[in-house]
Order: C-alpha cells, then sequence, then structure tokens
C-alpha cells in the first residue's frame, strides 16, 4: 500500500525498490568506515592523514562533481589505499525523483567521473540520504552497480565527537557498516570523532575492515 511505498522510499534498509547490502557478517567482529559527499579539500586531506595515523582503511562515497572538481584528493584517495563508489554526480534533492532512464544517466555521469580521475570503475552505490524509487533496481542493474545500505547513520553534520562517538558505540554490531561524512561537516569534530572511534572499537576487539573485504565483494569492475 501507500505506507510501504513510502517506507521503500526513505528506508533503504527494507529493500523495497532495490536490493542491497546494509551490513557484513554477523559472526566476526569487524565493521567498516564509509565517508559521504566528498572530496572536500577542507576535510579530506585531513581525514586522509588521519586514516593514514590509524592504520585504517576506508570507503568514500564521492559526489562526481566533487571528483571533477577535486581530481587530486580523489586520486589520492585510491593511492592510500582507500576504496572509491559512486554517489551520484550532482547529489540533487531531486535524484529520488527521477525515472530509471534519468537516474541511470546520473549514475554513469558519475561513474565516468571517477573513472575519468583514477581509472577505476566502481561497483558499490549509495544515493542521497539513502532515498530509493522504483527506478533504482533497473538502473543499478544496467551499470553493474550495488547498493551499500547502512542500519544506522552517524549523524555527525554539526555534533559533537563525543556524540557522535556515543550515538556509534551504543549501535555498533558484527558487521556494522559506519556511515559518517567528509563534506559539509566540522573538520576539527569529524577528525576527533574517527580519532576516538577507531581505538574504542580496537578495545572491543573489533577490526576495521575495508568495506569491500567486510561485504565480500569486489569494489570496481574488471578491467580497471
Amino acid at each position: 500500500g501507500g505506507f510501504e511505498f513510502l517506507l521503500g522510499i526513505v528506508c533503504p534498509q527494507y529493500r523495497f525498490f532495490c536490493r542491497n547490502i546494509k551490513h557484513g557478517p554477523r559472526d566476526k567482529k569487524a565493521v567498516a568506515l564509509t565517508f559521504d559527499d566528498g572530496p572536500d579539500p577542507a576535510v579530506t586531506p585531513l581525514l586522509l592523514d588521519e586514516l593514514k595515523r590509524l592504520g585504517v582503511s576506508a570507503a568514500f562515497f564521492c559526489i562526481g562533481k566533487n571528483v571533477t572538481a577535486h581530481p587530486a584528493i580523489a586520486k589520492r584517495i585510491i593511492d592510500e589505499g582507500h576504496v572509491v563508489a559512486n554517489h551520484t554526480y550532482f547529489h540533487a534533492d531531486t535524484t529520488n525523483f527521477l525515472c530509471h532512464g534519468r537516474l541511470r544517466r546520473e549514475l554513469l555521469k558519475c561513474q565516468r567521473a571517477i573513472h575519468r580521475v583514477t581509472r577505476r570503475q566502481p561497483r558499490f552505490f549509495r544515493s542521497p540520504m539513502g532515498l530509493t524509487n522504483p527506478g533504482f533496481e533497473v538502473a543499478l542493474r544496467r551499470l553493474g552497480l550495488i547498493y551499500i545500505a547502512w542500519e544506522f547513520r552517524g549523524l555527525d553534520r554539526r555534533r559533537p565527537a563525543a556524540k557522535i562517538v556515543g550515538r556509534i558505540m551504543k549501535k555498533v554490531r558484527p558487521g556494522t557498516i559506519i556511515v559518517l561524512h567528509d563534506c559539509d561537516v566540522v573538520a576539527e569534530n569529524l577528525l576527533e570523532a574517527v580519532g576516538q572511534l577507531v581505538p574504542l572499537l580496537r578495545a572491543q576487539g573489533y577490526s576495521i575492515e575495508r568495506l569491500d573485504h567486510l561485504v565480500g565483494e569486489q569494489p570496481y569492475r574488471t578491467p580497471e
């Protein structure tokens, strides 16, 4: 009915419109860090420095226009052992209202922007704000993309580091895909949150795995 349709639009984990991966295996204490909306020259390079210090590999769901605007940062993400994934080209509020043809063109534009800079063809995709509609299934299948969802978000836009970390540590389980942002956030809060989160997770016996290793899927189409 109408309620299920609405739920499918706003809650990708319910899979009404689109098959997805929302967590890794439950039988192993491992999680993955993912960051949406970059690259952002005010945040992403500092985050990459922090991830290198911590010895953590992450997945970056990049907006295509940001990759085009900041190619050196996108290339650095790859060069430092992280995964680059598709987060649409424009990250527009209207993405969820696109039919599958227009949606496919939007996703393909992002694929091409990423490939131009990194020589990689991503297989992982996440929509703006996690929204979906009936057109996603066809568009993703035609482009060979896998929807990566989540069970909860870090709510890291404007919150202090302690709040971000507290929320994640309260909800984390084996297989959790942690969602944070490396654009339109307070860089200091994000860096502090990541710097606290990683040792706390490790102290509780969690390993932080790269997303593709956690979910057992290749991150790029071959040949790269």
